[in-house]
């Protein structure tokens, strides 16, 4: 598995979608600091935009075009036969691709926060770091994790990559929206499907007080995803006809 693991980093750093994808975020995230440096003028505060690097950003959806382009480029290529054809197991194919994008992922939503903390301190020269600051910011990354696990299982399942890109940017955020609505509908109150959504987990990461009430329910939603989506991913990778 180790020279699988390898392999599929060669072909990742290979992919132009991988450095032309973090350029539109890291473009996006120069854009909107600067724009909220020229709107809020003096009272611009540099340490109040590096928790928001990710939501501000779309960041998400872009993670989810990436992922769905490198998950299925073997299947749509045709490789994936040759690849099984050398003796690797469908455990080691999945999981090879997933550590290898779930590593990406990290270190892409990471170079974000990154991003933001040097533009303010080359704006403004000084960037106060807090330990509030950094469990947001530790917690987002726990629920890129789950970000990772939907979007890469998705993925994986269609097998496409137009198929693949316009469910991991559309799929989710429609099925919550058509849920809520139904909920609406039937007049349940006090109570809201998107609230479970990872994208609602990530917003009030960033934007709401850290409270301990906040930081399990991050953690477990996340985690939940990520286990869930890993199991059903692989399930089905594991079934599907070469």
């Amino acid at each position: 598995m180790g020279k699988l693991i390898g392999f599929e980093f060669r072909k990742i750093l290979g992919m132009k979608a991988l450095y032309f994808c973090f350029l539109i975020v890291a473009l996006i995230i120069v854009f909107t600091a600067n724009l909220s440096k020229s709107l809020m003028g003096d009272y611009f505060d540099p340490s109040s935009m590096i928790p928001l690097s990710i939501v501000d950003t779309s960041f998400t959806m872009i993670l989810g075009v990436l992922l769905a382009i490198y998950a299925c480029d073997d299947y749509s290529n045709g490789t994936i036969k040759n690849i099984y054809g050398r003796g690797y197991s469908r455990f080691s194919v999945y999981f090879s691709k997933y550590f290898v994008s779930l590593f990406i992922s990290i270190i892409m939503a990471v170079l974000c926060f990154v991003i933001t903390y040097l533009f303010g301190l080359i704006t403004t020269g000084h960037v106060e770091l807090t330990t509030e600051m950094f469990q947001s910011i530790g917690l987002q990354l726990v629920a890129i994790m789950g970000f990772h696990a939907v979007f890469f299982a998705l993925a994986t399942m269609i097998g496409k990559s137009g198929g693949a890109v316009a469910v991991n940017l559309l799929g989710p955020t429609l099925l919550f929206l058509i849920l809520d609505l139904v909920l609406s509908l039937l007049k349940v109150e006090n109570f809201t499907f998107s609230d479970y959504w990872l994208g609602s987990v990530i917003n009030d990461l960033a934007y709401d007080e850290i409270s301990k009430e906040l930081l399990i329910r991050s953690l477990i939603i996340s985690g939940s995803y990520t286990v869930v989506f890993n199991l059903l991913g692989y399930f089905v990778s594991s079934e599907k006809e070469m």
